[in-house]
């Protein structure tokens, strides 16, 4: 096979946005699984 500079350049874009995304996802999922604690602590003290 064949790659040329373009192939090789977008694989690795491909890699580093893939990677970028799992990252977020990742902070937001032990965010939230930190977060409903919080706001159901408030929640409790105003009701």
């Amino acid at each position: 096979m064949c790659f040329d500079a373009l192939t090789i350049g977008g694989l690795l874009v491909a890699v580093v946005s893939g990677g970028f995304l799992v990252g977020v996802v990742s902070h937001n999922d032990r965010s939230a699984s930190q977060a409903p604690d919080a706001r159901h602590g408030e929640r409790s003290e105003g009701a």
